[in-house]
């Protein structure tokens, strides 16, 4: 959550937030044993270009490939997709910050919807996962949301398959739409706000 907030602030030139956030997330790397990802020269590296914003999204996508290949060496695959799972939590949530619940139909609201596909890949992982304790422990922080996105309306419409009688190729038709409305982004608001305070307070 603190490294998707410090992309967020360095995006966006928050300068004080992210030293914040910089700290936050060194601290908390060295409890789960990724410290290196968090080195002096990293953090030097962040400091020289919290003013930059090309230069700081490279430094975070760095520290985030850094700390996924840390956890994936030393066999911590779960922690990976714990991390993983947080960092779209707080991307969810900082989306519903942003929702104008009076336009259910701006670019924010469908981005939010179309959610629901990530939502399914990170219920999958928490199924190949769910034998392992801390996996089976986090899911009940995560099922809230997890939930509510399985209970929204996705709609295929005109699926079908048809040859190209030109390429010879077959081509695959159809779009999904999904079915939506102000009481479902309330609700999103609602349940991504509740599971991100339980994450938080871990």
């Amino acid at each position: 959550i603190y490294g998707a907030d410090l992309s967020y602030s360095g995006l966006f030139e928050q300068k004080n937030d992210a030293i914040k956030l910089l700290a936050a997330a060194k601290r908390i790397a060295g409890k789960i044993g990724v410290e290196e990802a968090y080195s002096a020269e990293f953090i030097q590296r962040a400091n020289e270009n919290l003013g930059n914003k090309d230069s700081i999204m490279s430094i975070l996508t760095d520290v985030y490939w850094e700390t996924n290949s840390a956890l994936k060496e030393n066999n911590r695959n779960e922690l990976a997709m714990l991390i993983l799972g947080a960092g779209w939590v707080e991307g969810v949530y900082i989306g519903t910050e942003l929702l104008d619940l009076e336009d259910i139909h701006d670019d924010i609201s469908k981005r939010l919807i179309e959610q629901k596909f990530t939502a399914i890949q990170i219920q999958d992982l928490f199924n190949k996962y769910a034998e392992n304790e801390t996996v089976a422990e986090s899911y009940e922080l995560f099922a809230p949301l997890l939930d509510l996105y399985a209970t929204l309306d996705m709609v295929t419409i005109d699926s079908a398959l048809r040859n190209d009688e030109e390429t010879g190729k077959t081509i695959i038709g159809g779009k999904t739409e999904m079915n939506y409305s102000r009481g479902d982004l309330e609700m999103l608001k609602k349940a991504v706000k509740e599971v991100r305070a339980n994450l938080i307070r871990l």
